[in-house]
């Protein structure tokens, strides 16, 4: 979360931007000076996770907000306080559901996905990539060819920071022979679970973590080049409930949730 404060403004009326700090008195807020078209801005950075310097955090529906205070006290240097101190309350809001694809092992392609972002929110990245073992750490290149049958690793992962309080989970995931997810596909996961009547898929984590792993033996589709695959995936609170679990009745999953 970045606010952005007009340098010289803070100057005239006499605002020390160097003590700025949260609702946690011990946070003091780490500024940068920006160049924002004609005009010098302090930038301020808060972290969007739970409890951070005073943090409050709300769940509604499909969306996490996280709330704080920006305090920012009157220049005291000269020995002579001649202003109140000022108090910006802001908040950020983030779409917790998001969709990645990635052109699986026949032509590798990394892709990210964002979720919708609207004035006065922010967005949330997730990546798909695919590896050769399962370590997960030794991706697939152009160069790498795999013979219909080989079983190949997909991973899901994303950088948002409240890893304390959420979990990542893949809804659904699904094989196209096009780059239209609304074209003809045969679905891989749903509900977060392995769909193993009609293909090969092991779930090896899913709604545990900030990052999503299953292994699918290579497939191609009949007269078609290439494979593409979609997954929509969501960030889920942690906690006792069966939120983040596996929730198909129609498939199953070989390990994890």
């Amino acid at each position: 979360m970045t606010l952005s404060l007009n340098k010289c403004l803070l100057e005239r009326f006499n605002y020390s931007f160097t003590q700025m700090h949260f609702v946690d008195t011990n946070c003091t807020a780490t500024t940068s000076l920006q160049l924002e078209g004609n005009k010098r801005v302090v930038q301020i950075k808060a972290i969007p996770r739970a409890g951070w310097c005073g943090n409050e955090m709300v769940i509604y529906d499909k969306t996490v907000t996280y709330s704080n205070v920006l305090y920012i006290p009157p220049d005291d240097a000269s020995g002579i306080i001649i202003s109140s101190s000022l108090k910006f309350n802001f908040s950020c809001t983030y779409n917790l559901t998001m969709q990645t694809s990635r052109l699986t092992a026949l032509h590798p392609l990394s892709r990210n996905a964002t979720g919708p972002s609207e004035d006065g929110s922010g967005s949330i990245t997730a990546t798909m990539a695919t590896f050769k073992f399962n370590s997960f750490n030794d991706s697939l290149t152009e160069d790498d060819t795999l013979t219909v049958g080989t079983p190949f690793y997909i991973g899901i992962s994303t950088t948002f920071p409240d890893g304390d309080t959420f979990t990542l989970k893949a809804e659904r995931c699904v094989a196209s022979p096009s780059l239209n997810p609304g074209d003809p596909s045969i679905e891989l996961i749903s509900g977060g679970c392995a769909m193993t009547q009609t293909m090969n898929v092991q779930v090896v984590e899913n709604g545990q973590s900030l990052q999503v792993m299953f292994v699918i033996e290579a497939f191609i589709f009949k007269g078609q080049p290439d494979v593409y695959m979609w997954c929509d995936v969501s960030l889920c609170p942690k906690d006792p409930s069966t939120t983040c679990q596996c929730s198909s009745s129609s498939g199953s999953a070989s390990t994890g949730p």
